[in-house]
């Protein structure tokens, strides 16, 4: 759940190996209480204790099978109007969970909240898009340093030789190579 505060992915809360049980709520308390204070200042870790408790309580009291038939109307893609009242409050309840996850790095619902996020800011999106109110100008000196610096990168020190399409000569830190493949992602 926070990889950050346990890198070695144990020593988590409610540890199953742990040979003594200890609740989410007195292991928080007492990480709170460390003198260390990364689990004070943590982005994300005061906000996930203090709602806890309270997304828990309502998350139990969700009969299954109202969630079972939830899930099957929003596959179906039914209106939210057409839920019956239990189902809108299991609905509101997940979204509620999910606006969590996503402020939690690591989790899968943070990574799609990411990758939603980029395309709002990404002006070679918004391009490809229809958005012709966007002036790329600015970014054309970054894409030619980039494109300059990694044929260097090839040319220089792994010896491949663009004109002939294959390696040079001499070769380059690993020897020889006989093609390359590259695959690019949009940062800002």
């Amino acid at each position: 759940m926070f990889p950050t505060l346990f890198p070695y992915g144990i020593r988590g809360f409610e540890d199953p190996e742990r040979e003594t049980p200890l609740s989410f709520e007195h292991q928080a308390q007492y990480y709170l209480n460390l003198s260390d204070h990364t689990f004070r200042y943590h982005h994300s870790y005061l906000f996930i204790k203090s709602n806890f408790n309270l997304i828990t309580c309502e998350l139990t009291q969700v009969l299954p099978a109202v969630l079972e038939t939830l899930a099957g109307k929003l596959e179906c893609e039914h209106k939210v109007s057409q839920l019956t009242p239990q189902e809108k409050d299991a609905l509101a309840l997940l979204q509620q969970v999910n606006t969590i996850s996503a402020h939690i790095p690591g989790l899968h619902v943070s990574k799609i909240y990411v990758c939603n996020e980029i395309p709002a800011h990404s002006p070679v999106f918004q391009v490809m898009y229809g958005d012709h109110s966007v002036d790329l100008s600015q970014h054309f000196p970054k894409l030619i340093f980039f494109e300059f610096m990694w044929h260097a990168c090839f040319q220089h020190l792994l010896g491949w030789d663009f004109r002939a399409e294959h390696s040079s000569e001499k070769g380059g830190i690993f020897g020889w190579m006989d093609a390359f493949y590259g695959s690019s992602e949009y940062t800002e």
